[in-house]
């Protein structure tokens, strides 16, 4: 039990720890990882510390959130729709099959991998699929502001929501160099602590400002 300067936080640790090699457990006992409240006790905390921790705490969700998003987008990358089967294969999908959106470029089967790892549904595993591909892809500085816990993931999530896809670079009408002044603007308006529902307004509001076709879009 830790207390004083201790609180949570983010770190690295080595994937081939070998938890194999445990010993077995006596009769009647069960082995688990320890949980944070058990080292780290928030009973002991003064008031300034347990804001502290909240912050601590929505920091390690941002960094989570956006390294996520590096994974999803990598494993995207490796899924690639050439791995489909052809139309002159058997067993290949058909037009309308789907019951989700699949993200271009992406083996139809990406989003229920993704499904069954995190155990979510289909349409949740593709909103994962599509922010995730639309942060690493296409809104390099708002993961960027999400990975360093400049914004918070509902807020990046808005910017996302506005802006993902149109980009000339991802298939859209809008010249890069206008979709990252936008960005840059909505994540001035994030990090000032808007709300998300009006950051996506806004957002939105200020890529029509400057293509009124995005309306239409």
């Amino acid at each position: 039990m830790f207390g004083g300067g201790y609180g949570v936080g983010l770190t690295v640790v080595d994937r081939a720890e070998p938890r194999a090699a445990w010993v077995p457990p006596p009769p009647g006992a069960t082995r688990r990882r320890t949980r944070l409240s058990e080292v780290l006790v928030p009973e002991l905390c003064t008031e300034d510390e347990l804001v502290r921790e909240m912050r601590a705490v929505a920091d390690g969700r941002a960094q989570l959130a956006a390294y996520e998003a590096v994974v999803v987008a990598e494993l995207a990358a490796r899924r690639p729709a050439q791995t489909d089967l052809t139309d002159d294969q058997p067993g290949h999908g058909v037009e309308g099959w789907a019951p989700t959106r699949v993200p271009v470029g992406v083996s139809e089967f990406l989003v229920d991998e993704l499904a069954m790892l995190k155990g979510v549904s289909l349409s949740a595993a593709t909103g994962l699929a599509e922010r995730s591909l639309a942060l690493v892809r296409e809104l390099p500085a708002t993961w960027g502001a999400l990975a360093d816990g400049l914004v918070d993931e509902p807020r990046a999530n808005a910017i996302v929501r506005a802006l993902a896809g149109q980009s000339q670079a991802a298939g859209g009408q809008v010249e890069p160099a206008v979709v990252a002044e936008v960005e840059a603007q909505a994540l001035g308006w994030a990090r000032a602590g808007e709300t998300p529902v009006r950051l996506q307004e806004r957002t939105a509001a200020a890529l029509i400002a400057v293509d009124a076709a995005a309306a239409d879009r």
